[in-house]
């Protein structure tokens, strides 16, 4: 059984469990990424395993930004698994540690879990897979709002958003365990949200209208906030794969004006 020492793989009778327990806060480190490769390679190893929980010891934040092809890689062998994936979210997501999460095909949170995709302020946007991922799960005006607020919400906010799908009560492991039971006792298996598609009433141009707007009105001074509407937007007209292709363009793009001009801050 994988065993390093910042991702652990672990099993509880038919569920395979991979833990990322890192030190640090940003527990998505290089460290982290090369042990849930291992993990994922040894997890083909083990017998009649009917769901994979995947937590944290801790919140699921990123160290740096996951946008490297190696880390695309990643997120697509985990989308990809045969069994269905619940990501237990015991803390905070933000950044790419959300985007991560949208990768597994379900997620359960406690009650005080946080969740956010900042990148505007850092003059960046989301470029793990987020501009595609979450308007298939909440549609792109829900997306809009979250990404230029830059705020985080609560669990109940993204219980009703649509981005989880469960808070949990109790301890959080055996409820997290409990529930990937129950989806997969009720015929719930792999649910892939790359394979979804955008919501057509969740955009329109009176909807980019308004965000075009209050991108202006929120970052006068900014350009970051109207190339993440772009990304988003996009998501409706383009496939997954040339999504994917044109948000790390654009992120490319954010990153050389990075270089030249502050980041832009919510008025």
């Amino acid at each position: 059984m994988n065993d390093n020492s910042v991702v652990r793989l672990e099993r509880d009778g038919d569920i395979a469990v991979i833990v990322i327990d890192s030190p640090s806060p940003a527990v998505l480190s290089t460290a982290a990424r090369s042990g849930l490769n291992s993990a994922l390679t040894d997890l083909a190893d083990l017998a009649d395993i009917r769901g994979i929980l995947l937590r944290s010891a801790g919140s699921l934040e990123a160290q740096g930004s996951w946008t490297s092809a190696e880390d695309h890689a990643l997120l697509n062998r985990i989308e990809q698994l045969q069994q269905p994936v619940l990501a237990l979210i015991d803390g905070n997501a933000f950044g790419a540690g959300l985007e991560f999460s949208l990768a597994c095909h379900y997620r359960a949170a406690t009650p005080t879990a946080r969740f956010g995709l900042p990148q505007i302020t850092l003059g960046s946007i989301p470029g793990a897979g987020g501009t595609q991922r979450l308007p298939r799960l909440i549609g792109i005006e829900q997306t809009l709002q979250l990404v230029l607020s830059a705020q985080p919400v609560d669990a109940a906010t993204a219980l009703r958003l649509g981005f989880i799908d469960s808070i949990l009560e109790g301890e959080p492991i055996p409820a997290g365990l409990a529930y990937l039971r129950s989806l997969i006792e009720t015929g719930k298996g792999a649910r892939r949200t790359c394979d979804m598609t955008v919501p057509a009433d969740s955009v329109s141009d009176e909807i980019l209208r308004n965000a075009a707007l209050q991108a202006n009105q929120m970052y006068p001074t900014g350009i970051t906030p109207f190339t993440a509407i772009k990304a988003i937007s996009a998501s409706a007209r383009l496939g997954f794969e040339r999504g994917l292709q044109y948000e790390a363009e654009l992120l490319q793009a954010c990153h050389r004006r990075r270089d030249a001009e502050p980041p832009a801050k919510a008025t």
